[in-house]
Order: structure tokens, then C-alpha cells, then sequence
């Protein structure tokens, strides 16, 4: 028996609408939640129903077998057949609605964010946060931190979106629902291909923006950075970029803003983001901007060239003067 076919995120509503989340007390009128999760709701109830006796719950993470790596030692597969993927940029709140309902910038946003394709149909995590762990979003930056996917996200059916994101109200006990939706990319015209394109959906009070590129049959590159030497005491802002990106783009892999750099004790740094896809022949760069200070004066910049290749490791050093960074890229085919 095979699981059925994921249906579109704007199809099949005729599964209910039980909210299947937890409830929480000081929730916003039940009736307007509901009506604000109906197509979420919908698209939970057909993956309990069909794909659960397949994949688990519906929590249910995407498991370290799919995970990345899995060619950099052995060398692509003999029959294995590349598939495309996509590239996340960012996923950003905008036009914030109903502000004199009480939704004012700055939000405190909490929820999460995932992702299902089909090599797994399991949730692959871009954004998770408890109330108690909530992101603050201002007009002027109010992009989430991603902390995935943790794998390349393949783009061989439609990969589904899941959004469900709320923000804490004046008082701590108060929560509405910012926005819950379910959608698709399913626009996969091969001269779109290799370009930065963004999607809009609209929800409860917010629009999000997702910016993205799909990919035909690239390269996962995942990506390690450790203190060699040096002071730990700094902040700092780590990317990468290759061309298909443009001028403007990158995927940012750690942003400490005024806070210290994680460091592990084993000189290992804390990367929110560790995987990037790049084009087969192309160059990845790794960039860091460092400094010590909370205002960011004297930051130090610096980049380097990776070379892609179809598997193996590259390594090379960062060096922003107070420390030097060793870097780890390991590389792997997608079949």
C-alpha cells in the first residue's frame, strides 16, 4: 500500500477543520482561531489521515537517513538519479494587519515553520520557537532567524509549507493568531530555474514573503566552523553566496547581532543555518563580518572561495585578526 498524494494546500477542504494543535489558555475568540486555521487545519487532517501510517506523527522530523552527507565519503551512487532542490533565502513578516485590534510592531513571534517534500514527507524545520523563547519582529527587520532546513529540500513534487506563527499580545497571557496557512511552490518553470523569485501568502493579520530559488540537480554543500585561535569574545554575521544568488543575496548562516558568538567547547561555532546548495561547476563563498564591540565599530570582513565538487571535503581558514576560524565544507550529490 503506497501513501496517497499530498494534496495542494489550497484543495481539499472538505476534511474538517478540527484544530488539532494544542489549545492554550487567553487564546483570541475560538471561533475567529478557527476560521484563521481552516486551510492548516485541513491539509494536518488529510497527513493524519494518509500519511501517518507511513511517516509517524505528524511531528515527526525528517530522519538522519535523508540527512546531509550522505555521499561526501562514498562518492555519488552508480544508479543513483540527481534530483532538483530548493534554496530558502529568507522568510519575512510584512503587511501587519488589524493593528488597532491590539497587533502592533514590534511582534513577539513564536510557532513554527516547516517544510515536506517528497523524498520524506516528514517535517524538515525552518523556524521553531516557544512563547517563552519568542523571536522580537520590528518594521524595519522583521525577518524570522531560520535554523533549517537541515537537509536540501527536493523539489521532485511540490514541497509543502507549513506556517503557523502567533505573537504575544500586551500581556504575556495574550496571544492571537499572526498567521496559519499551508502552501505550495508549484511553479516550476525551467527558465525560472537558477533565479531569486518570492512568494507571498496572506494570513491571519500578516502577509509572509518567502524569497527562494529552485535549483535543477545541485550540489549540498554542508558547512562547519570552529575557533583555531584566537579571542571567542565577538560578534559576528556568517554567509554564503555563490552566484546564481546575484549581488544582493545570501544565505546567512549565523547572525549574533549584539550578542556573543556561541562557542562549544570543543571550538565548534554554532551555525543557525548549515546547509547550501550550490551549482555544479560553481564557486561557494563563506564570508564572516566580526567584531567585538556592541556598536559594531572596527568589524572585520573576510570571504573565500570554495570550489564545488561532487564529493570530498574543502577546508581552508577565516581570519578576522582577533581569531582565526578553521571552515569544513562537506560535499554531496542529491539522488
Amino acid at each position: 500500500m503506497e501513501p496517497a498524494s499530498m494534496p495542494s494546500a489550497r484543495e481539499d477542504k472538505d476534511h474538517g477543520t478540527e484544530d488539532i494543535t494544542a489549545k492554550t489558555p487567553h487564546v483570541e475568540d475560538e471561533e475567529v482561531e478557527e476560521q484563521g486555521l481552516e486551510d492548516l487545519n485541513a491539509f494536518r487532517r488529510f497527513w493524519i489521515e494518509n500519511m501517518s501510517p507511513f511517516f509517524g506523527s505528524l511531528e515527526e522530523t525528517t530522519g538522519p537517513d535523508l540527512g546531509p552527507m550522505r555521499y561526501t565519503d562514498s562518492g555519488p551512487p552508480r544508479c543513483g538519479i540527481p534530483y532538483s532542490a530548493v534554496e530558502i533565502f529568507s522568510l519575512k513578516v510584512s503587511e501587519l494587519k488589524g493593528e488597532k485590534g491590539g497587533l502592533q510592531w514590534p511582534l513577539r513571534v513564536f510557532g513554527l515553520v516547516a517544510v515536506r517534500d517528497s523524498r520524506d514527507h516528514r517535517r524538515n524545520i525552518l523556524f521553531q520557537r516557544s512563547k517563552d523563547n519568542c523571536q522580537v519582529l520590528t518594521a524595519e527587520d522583521s525577518s524570522l532567524v531560520l535554523t533549517g532546513p537541515s537537509r536540501a529540500i527536493a523539489l521532485i513534487d511540490p514541497p509543502e509549507f507549513e506556517v503557523e506563527l502567533r505573537a504575544i499580545g500586551a500581556r504575556p497571557s495574550e496571544e492571537k493568531l499572526l498567521c496559519g496557512v499551508c502552501f505550495d511552490i508549484s511553479n516550476r518553470s525551467s527558465h525560472k530555474f537558477g533565479q531569486v523569485q518570492t512568494c507571498t501568502e496572506s494570513g491571519k493579520r500578516c502577509t509572509i514573503e518567502l524569497k527562494f530559488s529552485q535549483l535543477g540537480d545541485p550540489l549540498e554543500a554542508t558547512i562547519e566552523v570552529r575557533l583555531f585561535e584566537g579571542s571567542s569574545d565577538f560578534r559576528g554575521r556568517f554567509f554564503a553566496h555563490t552566484e546564481y544568488m546575484g549581488e544582493e543575496d545570501n544565505v546567512v548562516l549565523l547572525d549574533s547581532t549584539d550578542r556573543r558568538v556561541a562557542v562549544e567547547s570543543d571550538g565548534r561555532i554554532i551555525l543557525s543555518r548549515r546547509v547550501v546548495l550550490v551549482e555544479e561547476g560553481a564557486k561557494l563563498v563563506l564570508g564572516v563580518k566580526a567584531w567585538q564591540s556592541g556598536d559594531g565599530k572596527g568589524a572585520v570582513e573576510y570571504a573565500m572561495e570554495f570550489p564545488a565538487r561532487l564529493h570530498s571535503r574543502s577546508n581552508g581558514f577565516l581570519n578576522v585578526g582577533l581569531c582565526e576560524m578553521s571552515v569544513s565544507v562537506a560535499w554531496s550529490v542529491l539522488c
